[in-house]
């Protein structure tokens, strides 16, 4: 690969985030094409400008056959442009501190995010070539060149990438069904295995999009953090629905079996919404897949009486398609069973599963039910349940957390249950997670934590962000809302230049708490045991069901259930065979080898291969105990621990402080 792509990719990074926070991110098989059909044919030398215009022509006539179509985008295409120039430099502030670097600018890459806004909405070809023959853009991605030591980089050459990207995007979008494409939108995983893919089959070698893009040092987390920043200054549901538009309109423009639109292929025809408030609608095809079968739009289905709604499943409709999905899955036991309600206005959501059902989908090889209502996925993994079940959604009213907390709430308030067999069950032994949508408000998204509304408190749980969401498995079910933790201490100013942020953090998640009175204590020691229950609770690990095998674990200690936890899952070992030394103090070394082997669980992740080789920044490596080696070289080779003047000095106590960075560091991991 030569360096000239790179930095090709490099400023494409930016036009893609451009597009992404235009409702339509290139990083999600929902949208993955758009701008690049649009843009991508366009601009390389040797175009063909018909072909452009036919394009062009095309996606407009996709988006006039939606309902209110246009009018859905120009909300949209409204609501950005609300946003003033001082909060757009703002969310951009992770990126064009690195590409001004490079001299490029700021003003020049916000409104190149502007025109590619206005492009998306109202594809005119004049407006493509504008962008195309833009000095500034072209400077810019001169001026981007010379920072990565290449010479005569055009926007001709960027958009010619992005053309080769999207074609391989379009091999994943063909064949997929609406209800398919939402889905995959919401899901962080796909989303980022879609691009990996898609740039290992453009660019010859292994190349990821977090290698390409090096050159000016921008990280998946610097783009992810730009979405996330407009993205929270948007109304959620204009966004939605304009999202529904683009994909009924794409698919219909450039995704059927002809290309052209028409009826033969899996988008043909089709409005892209269903009546029950925006719904997917899943289209017949002569290409039928287990994994196309297992989305099911069943909004049709819900009935409300007296502000009551219940899905009411035919269950030989059920079960015939769980036949026809066994027959076609060849032998897999990983699928997802998804049951899309669409909008439902009432309080209280039942959604029952009659043990016909359960049983069949088993058979057919699903291994989780997901449930997804008004924004809200609950994901039920099947293999603990063997009779009928009955999932109970209630919004509750915001006072049972304002009337017992001062904390800003920024999500509904929402009282999940699970009927087993008609008798409602409150622990499990495979988390059921849970996926709250945000509302619209100005928050510190890294101190969000879902809270266990209990009678007259809050119980911090964590959870992991994931675009206006924030996703957490839970093995008990209670009332759930999403509010902003600050956490303050008054005790680490000595630390709070390399541990501050990352304190507040991680006791925000209530991975970690203070001493009391405001005292954390950043510079005590951590226990063995201490440090389990810290680790458990930060990868949202714990499991009631765990009980502690060690003579020196009492089962009523307070630590036990995540001592036990952390055995089972081969996270620590004892001391000796039978005792486990909660309260002796715990080493660097012991830390970083637990925060790897539960890396390595929780993400199917092997072994450092070179460990010496990983080892040889640090001049005390002889120091590391051989059977921590392996840990800390992992560790070390994914920057979760760091070591000091060349040391790393693994048989030093940790401190609370130094507990609190590698905890942060671990929470917010990417397997790169």
């Amino acid at each position: 690969m030569t360096i000239r792509k790179k930095v090709v990719v490099s400023t494409l990074a930016v036009s893609m985030i451009a597009a992404t926070l235009s409702g339509i991110p290139l990083s999600s098989k929902a949208y993955g094409s758009h701008v690049g059909a649009i843009v991508a044919s366009a601009a390389a030398a040797d175009s063909n400008f018909d072909k452009v215009k036919e394009k062009l022509d095309a996606l407009k006539k996709g988006i006039e056959t939606q309902e209110n179509g246009k009018e859905k985008l120009s909300n949209l295409k409204d609501e950005i442009s609300k946003i003033s120039d001082a909060d757009l430099k703002e969310a951009f502030d992770s990126i064009l501190a690195k590409t001004k670097a490079a001299g490029v600018d700021d003003e020049v890459l916000l409104n190149l995010y502007k025109d590619i806004s206005s492009l998306t909405y109202d594809p005119e070809y004049q407006d493509l070539e504008k962008i195309r023959n833009n000095k500034d853009y072209i400077d810019a991605a001169k001026k981007l060149a010379k920072a990565g030591g290449v010479k005569d980089l055009t926007v001709d050459d960027i958009v010619k990438f992005v053309f080769d990207l999207q074609n391989d995007l379009n091999t994943s979008l063909k064949g997929k069904s609406e209800i398919q494409l939402v889905a995959l939108l919401q899901d962080k995983v796909e989303r980022d295995k879609l691009l990996d893919e898609a740039l290992s089959k453009n660019v010859k070698g292994n190349h990821t999009l977090e290698d390409v893009i090096k050159e000016l040092g921008i990280t998946r987390k610097d783009i992810k953090d730009t979405v996330d920043n407009v993205r929270g200054k948007l109304n959620n549901e204009t966004v939605k629905m304009a999202a529904l538009t683009l994909i009924g309109a794409y698919r219909q423009a450039f995704l059927t079996d002809s290309g052209t639109g028409g009826n033969n292929g899996p988008g043909g025809g089709g409005s892209g919404a269903a009546s029950g408030g925006g719904a997917p609608v899943t289209k017949p095809s002569t290409e039928d897949t287990a994994e196309s079968l297992s989305q099911m739009d069943v909004s049709k289905l819900v009935k409300i009486v007296d502000g009551k709604a219940t899905l009411e499943l035919n269950e030989a409709d059920v079960l015939k398609k769980l036949d026809k999905i066994k027959s076609l899955a060849n032998g897999k036991t990983d699928l997802a069973l998804t049951l899309n309600l669409g909008t439902v206005d009432a309080a209280a959501i039942s959604v029952p599963l009659s043990k016909n059902i359960v049983e069949a989908a088993k058979a057919a090889g699903i291994a989780n039910v997901n449930v997804v209502v008004n924004g809200i996925t609950v994901t039920l993994p099947l293999s603990q349940f063997a009779d009928s079940l009955n999932l109970i959604i209630t919004k509750q009213e915001d006072s049972a957390v304002t009337s017992i907390s001062q904390l800003k709430l920024a999500s509904d308030v929402l009282k999940f249950e699970l009927e087993v067999n008609g008798v409602i069950k409150n622990e499990f032994r495979s988390p059921i997670t849970i996926r709250l949508p945000l509302r619209d408000a100005t928050v510190d998204r890294e101190l969000l934590t879902v809270a266990k509304v209990e009678e007259s408190s809050l119980k911090f749980e964590g959870g992991t962000l994931d675009g206006q969401h924030i996703v957490e498995p839970r093995g008990t079910l209670a009332t759930f809302a999403v509010v902003e933790n600050k956490v303050t201490f008054n005790d680490i100013s000595s630390v709070q230049a390399w541990a501050g942020r990352q304190i507040q953090v991680v006791a925000a998640k209530g991975a970690i708490e203070g001493r009391g009175n405001g005292v954390f204590a950043p510079k005590d020691s951590v226990t063995r045991a201490e440090f389990s229950k810290m680790l458990i609770l930060a990868l949202n690990m714990e499991n009631s069901f765990d009980t502690a095998t060690f003579t020196d674990v009492s089962s009523d200690a307070w630590y036990a259930p995540y001592v036990a936890t952390a055995a089972r899952l081969g996270i620590i070992q004892g001391r000796s065979a039978d005792k486990f030394a909660p309260n002796d103090k715990i080493t660097r070394a012991e830390m970083a080898t637990m925060i790897s082997r539960a890396l390595k669980v929780s993400q199917q992740l092997g072994d450092v291969e070179n460990v010496d080789g990983a080892l040889t920044q640090f001049g005390d490596a002889d120091k590391i105990a051989a059977s921590l080696k392996s840990g800390v070289a992992f560790a070390a080779s994914n920057n979760l621990v760091i070591g000091s003047g060349g040391k790393f000095n693994p048989n030093n106590q940790a401190t609370r402080a130094e507990a609190a960075v590698m905890i942060y560091r671990t929470m917010n991991f990417e397997n790169k």
